[in-house]
């Protein structure tokens, strides 16, 4: 990973470190959530309908496709304000996922020793 490229750690409270350096989550609860649900799947696509049912489970009967979309917006804002690199929220129409590379969650860097153990 290159200077500049955000950690993230997920297994426990969710920590955003740049430059090792502590970066504050988001306040919104709703793009909390997106952010952790995102790195969890790491580069697996999620639907929108796999977003609700994760991000709104106590009101995914009442969230439709316009509140996904503006949490994912209001996410790729939140992203953009980050020192450094800006990893991409991408819409392959499959889904949406978080462009970062594994070892850049600590989920990720637990995963790939597991395959080497």
């Amino acid at each position: 990973m290159g200077t500049g490229e955000p950690r993230f750690g997920v297994l426990g409270p969710l920590v955003i470190e740049v430059n090792g350096r502590p970066v504050p989550p988001p306040g919104s609860a709703v793009v909390r959530g997106l952010l952790g649900v995102l790195l969890l799947a790491g580069r697996r696509p999620l639907t929108t309908e796999q977003l609700i049912e994760l991000v709104w489970a106590d009101r995914a009967d009442r969230t439709g496709r316009g509140s996904v979309q503006a949490a994912v917006s209001r996410l790729r804002d939140w992203l953009g304000r980050l020192p450094g690199d800006t990893p991409p929220v991408e819409y392959d129409g499959a889904g949406y996922r978080l462009v970062v590379p594994a070892e850049a969650a600590d989920l990720g860097r637990f995963r790939a020793l597991v395959r080497s153990a």
